[in-house]
């Protein structure tokens, strides 16, 4: 915000301030992206140990769905899609 004020200097005091806070940012960000499941993990065991058994819960069930689709697109060995046309045929 400063550096925005300040006219977007490319040298200076404010430049440095600026320069180093974005690589933090930018640094904690990939740090989180690495780590996203570690955190949901430690957080869900924080809820556990806070004795909030409905907050924990809460983030299991997010956590257990994130690679749940809605429909089903394979039944045995066939692929729904692929094979649709072989199953309207034989009725």
């Amino acid at each position: 915000m400063f550096w925005i004020d300040a006219g977007k200097p490319r040298t200076g005091l404010i430049y440095e301030q600026m320069y180093r806070t974005r690589a933090s940012f930018k640094l904690a960000l990939r740090y989180c992206q690495r780590h996203k499941e570690q955190v949901q993990a430690d957080a869900c065991a924080r809820s556990y140990f806070n004795a909030d058994p409905r907050k924990f819960w809460q983030n299991v069930a997010k956590t257990a769905n994130v690679k749940a689709t809605r429909f089903a697109n394979k039944i045995g060995d066939s692929i729904v899609e692929k094979d649709m046309l072989y199953v309207e045929e034989s009725f």
